[in-house]
């Protein structure tokens, strides 16, 4: 007797089909499972044993063969167990033969038959269930509890369930599938038309920078002893990023998913915001372990990767940063594959100016050699710098003008929204010129680029570039930033003061 059932594996944030043979034939009882499985697949036999007959259906004692297809893949992780439970009852006549055909079938199975929820539901169904392929299965069974996952894809063919029973019923009575309609939640992100909790008082050219970086998705490094505030302008920026539209609420739902970091209170409406602590490791940086997941990187796509004390995480995780800044994906090659995973975010840095943190502040008296300081700012490499479009030294605040400014509330909120208005107009003119991405990301050639400048931006440009010794990149760099300050002064062309202001964000700093 033989059965076959659907399933799906991870591979990365994308889910690959695996078809689920199972044969029952005479001999010893034995439960064999062969096809590359994982440990989490093959500790299955025992959970899904007892959830046949702890739900009230035989358990075959013969000796039954499970074949994970194509065998050439690994397959990890738990949601395996509901579709060799079904096929099983199938080749056992519980279910009709035919059933489990156009189905894809993810679940883990509690020992008395409950379904548990699995990660990358939202991957199996944008994946397969709505595919074009003619060879994909069309409908999708998941657990309840993982409903939550499919909100950016509105409807989805299938069915859901809660016990290993309800899901042989369904299949026993030949129920039409219908369509997956999950309940919208109430948004719980922030809410851009109203002021923020927290407001920053002072450091205008901060905020000046921190608009500049939305509305053209530059990365940002800020220098400045401790209680400058730069963690809080970090924060800041969460008050200025726009929603995601909703094909970017897609992007960043697969990840999650897959990472299996989705709860049912999230809507990802928001742009993501992720500040990993500086002892975080190199795979959970850009990604990886066993079996691979999304890294920080790639669960801050479409958002902010806030370092804060950038100088003290290991210099191989910031060095790995490199490529995905520049390409806006990140590829892991693991056994004779590679996984690919975008990483298109907004890196805001912070720093401070040596160990000790007080190097040039009035306050205070810096401690430190300049043998030491030397070697603090060696752990950030030219090659990371130069891919860094805005640098700016932040100092603290005097206490007079603090409390002054603490004062007057309202004309702080008053100036957010009309930052927030800036931003969005200027993204609207980036759209409105066809790019792909915005600003930070666009890889407009450096000729076509320079081709578009008049003929005294052209010589401000050449002058800043011999004296200040830039790069092509960092050329490049100045380009794209004078290009998104011209969108917020509302200009079609880059024009001189543009340049400067761009320049001028350029070095300020000793790092560089």
């Amino acid at each position: 007797m033989i059965a076959t059932a659907y399933s799906a594996t991870l591979h990365g944030i994308r889910a690959e089909q695996v078809r689920i043979e199972v044969d029952i034939a005479r001999g010893l009882p034995a439960f064999d499972l062969v096809g590359l499985p994982g440990s989490a697949v093959r500790e299955s036999r025992g959970r899904v044993r007892s959830a046949i007959r702890n739900s009230g259906y035989p358990f075959p004692l013969a000796r039954i063969t499970v074949n994970l297809a194509p065998g050439d893949i690994r397959k990890v992780g738990p949601q395996f167990d509901l579709p060799i439970a079904l096929a099983i009852l199938s080749a056992q006549g519980c279910i009709p033969p035919d059933a489990l055909t156009h189905w894809v079938l993810l679940g883990e199975l509690a020992l008395d038959g409950t379904v548990r929820p699995v990660r990358g539901v939202f991957c199996a169904a944008a994946d397969l269930t709505l595919s074009d392929a003619d060879d994909s299965p069309k409908y999708l069974m998941a657990p309840q509890e993982n409903a939550h996952e499919l909100r950016a894809l509105d409807r989805v063919p299938g069915h859901l369930v809660s016990s290993l029973k309800e899901a042989v019923e369904f299949f026993r009575e030949r129920r039409p599938a219908s369509m997956i309609i999950p309940s919208k939640s109430r948004r719980n992100g922030r809410d851009n038309q109203q002021p923020p909790e927290e407001t920053v008082y002072g450091q205008q050219a901060a905020k000046r920078v921190l608009e500049i970086a939305v509305a053209g998705g530059h990365n940002v490094l800020f220098v400045g002893p401790p209680g400058s505030g730069k963690t809080l302008l970090a924060r800041r920026i969460l008050d200025l990023l726009p929603p995601l539209s909703r094909e970017q609420r897609v992007e960043v739902h697969r990840i999650y998913s897959a990472a299996g970091l989705l709860t049912p209170e999230q809507t990802m409406c928001d742009p993501p915001f992720r500040a990993p602590h500086h002892s975080t490791s190199l795979p959970a940086m850009i990604g990886g372990g066993t079996p691979v997941r999304p890294g920080e990187i790639s669960l801050a796509h479409q958002g902010v990767l806030f370092l804060d004390e950038i100088a003290e995480f290991q210099q191989r995780t910031l060095e790995a940063l490199r490529e995905p800044l520049e390409t806006g994906v990140v590829q892991l090659a693991r056994s004779g594959t590679t996984y690919v995973m975008p990483s298109r975010f907004v890196l805001i840095a912070a720093a401070n100016p040596c160990p000790c943190g007080w190097l040039g502040d009035p306050r205070r008296e810096c401690r430190c050699s300049p043998a030491g300081v030397a070697r603090y700012r060696r752990r950030l490499s030219g090659p990371l710098l130069d891919r860094i479009d805005l640098y700016l030294e932040v100092g603290a605040v005097p206490p007079d003008e603090l409390m002054a400014a603490g004062l007057d509330a309202d004309k702080a909120a008053e100036e957010l929204l009309a930052s927030r208005q800036r931003i969005l107009a200027a993204r609207e003119r980036q759209k409105k010129r066809g790019q792909l991405h915005w600003n930070g990301h666009d890889r407009t050639p450096l000729h076509a680029a320079i081709a578009q400048l008049g003929r005294a931006e052209y010589r401000l440009l050449e002058r800043c570039a011999h004296e200040l010794g830039l790069t092509g990149r960092g050329i490049r760099c100045v380009l794209r930033t004078a290009r998104t300050i011209a969108d917020l002064a509302g200009t079609e062309t880059i024009q001189s003061e543009h340049i400067a202001e761009a320049v001028s964000y350029r070095f300020p700093t000793d790092f560089a």
